[in-house]
């Protein structure tokens, strides 16, 4: 019963810090994209690499969750449909935007028939979300497919915020 109650304990501490991880306020979204790579290795059988490619941006807390929430449903994507045995996260930065581009070795599929899917379904609602995040933050999202060779997703947002989402930094 006790290692039954530790598991569910260790569980419980995984699922908060995934809904709001304190990295992110104290040490950064680039410690915490890191971090969240060197769980998707201990947890999945799946090889994740972060190429930070800036400093930290300077964003909202706000924008700074969003942006994570985006890369995990696009990581849980992977791990879920795509049968990759490696994901690639790199995040650059311009003068005006932050770049976000989440690249794995899957088995790709036909971007065309998920719009239709989704169109008429449920099905889809993760890309759906992560569209919707991005917009939020003023920025665009894309997916690149290509079968048997894998999936790209490409997450741009603007640096200069707008004013409702500019709060704390």
């Amino acid at each position: 019963m006790i290692e039954t109650i530790k598991t569910i304990i260790n569980g419980m501490r995984e699922i908060i810090f995934n809904l709001r991880p304190m990295s992110i306020d104290n040490l950064g979204l680039t410690v915490a994209i890191d971090s969240y790579c060197l769980q998707l290795k201990k947890n999945n059988d799946i090889d994740a690499e972060f190429h930070n490619q800036t400093e930290e941006p300077k964003l909202s807390s706000i924008s700074k969750i969003t942006l994570y929430r985006i890369l995990q449903e696009a990581c849980y994507n992977v791990i879920k449909h795509a049968s990759a045995s490696k994901i690639d996260i790199t995040l650059s930065c311009t003068e005006t935007g932050l770049h976000l581009i989440v690249r794995d070795n899957g088995c790709g599929f036909d971007t065309m028939k998920l719009q239709e899917l989704s169109d008429k379904t449920l099905y889809g609602f993760g890309v759906s979300m992560m569209r919707e995040r991005a917009v939020l933050l003023g920025g665009t999202f894309r997916i690149e497919s290509i079968i048997d060779e894998g999936t790209t997703v490409y997450v741009d947002i603007p640096l200069q915020e707008k004013e409702d989402n500019s709060g704390d930094d």
